[in-house]
């Protein structure tokens, strides 16, 4: 009985086919309403095609013939199809389409898309992400493009779009002006001219920015001659560059690399190219795997590898707000694992953003660099002008950098705010920094903060080199490190005013007290109620500050240490004073001094006392000593001790 039904259906529209021919020529059209064993004819008109629809009341199937094209077709209504008979096609318009083999759905479209499937029940339910044995090759995927909305994903597979740099732009060119994704997933060589990633036309003008992806995927990267195993590589340079706004290129896969075959850089991000992202890549190259040229906001470098055998790794110029950096480890860099402040030349036309250096409101976190011929994080203007405001560095690993590992040399328009630098270890000895550079250099910073740092190497000269002028407010917080030399100390703390807290230094055990430059001249202040944390009392050369503490509240520029001088007091009279001059070497009348005098050993005769200490001649001080009771009284000779400070 079903193959009869069959045969009949067959049957039914190989005749209404013909009838449509033969009946009506070109232009036909047939409809079926739903319980009906009746095609109805209509003239091929678009009062023909409503009259149709309007007699499938609840369901119904309609056949359009040849000479139809033109018609507008009726609303979308659940239950009604139409079959399109083409020359070049035949069209199903409306219904879902179902294939079912022996009762179970193995295929169905419809508005959502294409599913494959072995469900019994065609339903949504049978939509899985499990394609059955045939793959489908397609150059585009997805909803039609408009010039308002994001169209269908462009494929760079040889077809449609070349696997080529060029096939690579075409396939960019083709995105609509709202944006959209280009998915590479073979591998491309050879590329001699710059792919242009977020720009529809040659000529790069803002008026062209629109949103692209580049998707980028591999599995299996190696470092290896001519780029191979590199999803991309070639010679152009830059290999990409970077418009518009929210431009990103995505690697996916296990390892995903791009690798330029000459000193050619990988990829420029261009002036005032926003919210742009790269993420997941490893970039291996001899020159600047990213380079961001003038005012970059928004911009995110997440999951990267990056080698740059003869250049800085990355270089940027200006980067303003909400920039994030997160999981980048830095190889053997020809430079400076991180060089901000260097002066960038691609944009689109003659932008202020050129003119621009600095760093405002950006994070970076879980930064790991090796191998540095320059610091690992270097930031310093190519200009008169570098302005840094709330900046924060956390969980940064540097290994083996040569010179110092950080130096941030701020200058002009006043002194840089709110920077934040944390949980630092510094390992390994730097190759050429011994008795020349600091660990760490701060230069013009205001409200700066340095916290949990820990530098395992006696290579340096300094901790830390807090290049501060007057009026400037920093902190040093939880510093472990040591130096080695004569001329090497802990801190060097140039002016200012400084907050030291919890700093274990190269003093000798138990204390570790940090020793301190004698050049330095800031103002040193400290959290801890009992000054520098020491596990023991202090040694005399356990701290050094020659040019002055701030203690206790009030500022000391020299001490003298305890002087143990023996002299004899002699007889001092009923209710009388007895002075005498003792030699201090050191103190001046020119100076404020303050001094004080004890015995050591035996305390003076009861009624007796020192009255005063005070400098009198350049290395001499006056002590007075006093006798409050009705009788003589004789002092004898023994050890006093006589401090001074000022």
């Amino acid at each position: 009985m079903r193959k009869l039904l069959a045969v009949l259906l067959v049957a039914s529209l190989w005749c209404g086919s013909a009838l449509g021919f033969l009946g009506t020529g070109v232009g036909g059209l047939w409809g079926t309403p739903n319980g009906s064993f009746t095609s109805f004819n209509y003239p091929g008109t678009d009062a023909g095609l409503a009259s149709m629809d309007a007699s499938f009341l609840t369901t119904g199937l309609g056949q359009m013939f040849v000479g139809t094209e033109g018609l507008a077709m009726p609303a979308y209504r659940p239950g009604v199809i139409y079959i399109r008979h083409r020359y070049d096609k035949y069209q199903i318009w409306g219904v879902p389409f179902e294939s079912a083999h022996r009762g179970v759905t193995t295929f169905r479209a419809d508005s959502t898309g294409i599913a494959v499937a072995g469900k019994a029940v065609a339903s949504d339910s049978m939509r899985t992400p499990q394609i059955m044995a045939t793959n489908g090759i397609v150059s585009r995927l997805g909803p039609a493009s408009s010039a308002g909305s994001g169209g269908a994903i462009r494929f760079v597979d040889g077809g449609t779009f070349l696997a080529t740099g060029p096939g690579i732009q075409a396939a960019l060119d083709d995105l609509p002006m709202a944006g959209g994704e280009v998915w590479v997933m073979t591998p491309v060589s050879g590329i001699t001219t710059t792919i242009n990633i977020g720009s529809s036309d040659s000529t790069l003008s803002s008026a062209s920015w629109k949103s692209a992806t580049l998707r980028l995927f591999s599995h299996d990267f190696s470092d290896s001659g001519g780029g191979t195993g590199a999803i991309l590589s070639g010679s152009a340079n830059p290999l990409i560059a970077m418009y518009g706004i929210g431009s990103r290129i995505i690697g996916e896969g296990r390892a995903t690399g791009i690798k330029a075959t000459s000193t050619n850089r990988i990829i420029d991000i261009t002036n005032e190219c926003t919210n742009a992202r790269v993420q997941g890549l490893s970039l291996i190259g001899g020159s600047t795997a990213i380079k961001a040229h003038g005012t970059t906001s928004g911009l995110r470098l997440s999951d990267l590898f990056l080698q740059s055998q003869s250049a800085n790794a990355i270089e940027t110029q200006d980067l303003e707000d909400l920039c994030e950096f997160d999981n980048i480890a830095v190889y053997n860099a020809g430079g400076a694992g991180w060089r901000n402040g260097i002066t960038g030349s691609v944009g689109h036309g003659a932008s202020a953003g050129l003119t621009n250096y600095g760093g405002h409101n950006s994070v970076f976190r879980n930064l790991f660099f090796t191998a540095s011929t320059g610091p690992a994080i270097w930031w310093e203007s190519d200009a008169a002008t570098f302005a840094v405001t709330n900046v924060s560095f956390e969980n940064i690993q540097i290994w083996s950098s040569h010179r110092d590992a950080i130096r941030m040399i701020l200058k002009g328009g006043g002194p840089s705010t709110a920077i934040a630098i944390r949980d630092v270890d510094i390992s390994a000895a730097a190759v050429d920094s011994s008795g020349v550079y600091p660990a760490i250099w701060l230069k013009n910073t205001n409200k700066a903060v340095l916290d949990n740092i820990h530098i395992n190497t006696t290579g340096y000269k300094y901790l830390v080199w807090m290049d501060a002028t007057v009026g400037m407010r920093n902190a040093i917080s939880n510093l472990y490190g040591e130096v080695a030399g004569a001329t090497a100390y802990d801190l060097r703390l140039t002016a200012g005013e400084i907050s030291v807290a919890n700093v274990w230094g190269s003093g000798a055990y138990p204390t570790y007290i940090p020793t301190i430059d004698p050049a330095s001249a800031a103002t040193v202040t400290n959290s801890f109620p009992y000054g520098f944390r020491a596990r023991g009392s202090a040694s005399a050369d356990s701290l050094r500050a020659d040019k002055g503490l701030y203690l206790g509240g009030q500022f000391i520029t020299k001490m003298i240490l305890p002087t143990a001088l023996t002299f004899a007091i002699g007889s001092i009279p009923a209710a009388s004073t007895f002075d005498t001059t003792l030699t201090v070497t050191g103190v001046d009348v020119a100076s404020t001094w303050e001094c004080n005098i004890s015995p050591v050993g035996a305390s003076m005769p009861t009624g007796t006392g020192v009255g005063s200490c005070r400098v009198t001649a350049d290395n001499t001080v006056t002590a007075r000593f006093f006798n409050v009771t009705a009788g003589a009284i004789n002092v004898p000779s023994q050890t006093w001790r006589v401090r001074a400070f000022k």
